[in-house]
């Protein structure tokens, strides 16, 4: 019984690097590859998840993803920098995967609708940029890893449900909102001071089956108004006042919630989504 020469040794061990050399950057790639895609997977799960806590209005509280180039951070408040950080949930993206492209670094999700304002990431592979993974958001904000079909503004059948407009002048804290409901039916009086959460100006409530959304963005200097109806179950007509503001409402809504209107001077760029 003969042994295995050392040429025949060599040329099985010659076969084997051969093998490997041939195989491992294959190897390499396909576990960069797992890499990304696991990370892209993460990502748009942690998304559903600031959605679904945001909509359970868990712990009395709105939450959000911030994004960095190697990490992201589920946070728990209405915006980054007031967040709670002992709720903070961080994760750090794998050393071959990079963050490159964001259309808005904080990403929120709103209470009771769980919309947000659209926007994508964009995740690469550091050694191979062509190789991309993206994560959209939509204005409803859910969260897909596709994107969103493109919808048609002059096919869409318009309503009340959101309408948001700038609004030209400070709001000061001690001024009252009127909401007048059926041509004065009924009236809610609302003190701004006692709705102001983290500088912004926000209140939900339902009156006479009506649910209505008000809320401002970047605070009380010069804001933006968001006025968040569902045009299925709203069925009255509506308009809104400032105390402060003698020119006119901000905002009229008929009773279909096919006719918007408003007569302050100080209402720009009166839009519906």
């Amino acid at each position: 019984m003969r042994g295995f020469s050392f040429i025949e040794l060599m040329t099985v061990i010659g076969i084997i690097i051969l093998v490997l050399a041939i195989s491992l950057p294959v190897f390499i790639e396909f576990d960069r590859q797992y890499k990304l895609n696991s990370a892209s997977d993460l990502l748009a799960d942690n998304l559903i998840s600031a959605r679904e806590k945001t909509i359970a209005s868990s712990g009395s509280s709105q939450y959000g993803v911030y994004l960095e180039q190697d990490k992201y951070t589920l946070f728990k408040g209405e915006n980054y920098a007031a967040r709670d950080t002992l709720s903070d949930h961080v994760v750090v993206i794998p050393q071959e995967v990079e963050i490159f492209e964001i259309s808005s670094p904080e990403i929120i999700f709103d209470r009771i609708s769980g919309s947000s304002s659209p926007s994508h990431v964009s995740l690469r592979l550091a050694s191979s940029p062509a190789r991309i993974r993206s994560v959209y958001i939509d204005a409803l904000g859910q969260v897909s890893q596709s994107p969103f079909p493109a919808s048609s503004d002059d096919d869409r059948v318009k309503d009340s449900r959101h309408a948001h407009f700038n609004y030209l002048r400070i709001v000061d804290v001690s001024e009252i909102m009127t909401i007048s409901l059926n041509e004065g039916s009924s009236v809610i009086i609302l003190s701004i001071s006692d709705n102001i959460q983290g500088g912004d100006f926000s209140w939900t409530g339902t009156v006479l089956g009506q649910t209505l959304r008000i809320k401002t963005k970047n605070g009380l200097d010069n804001p933006e108004f968001c006025i968040i109806r569902d045009g299925r179950e709203n069925d009255q007509s509506l308009k809104i006042y400032l105390s402060g503001d003698a020119t006119g409402s901000l905002a009229e809504y008929s009773a279909d919630g096919l006719a918007t209107s408003h007569h302050s001077i100080y209402v720009q760029n009166f839009t519906w989504e």
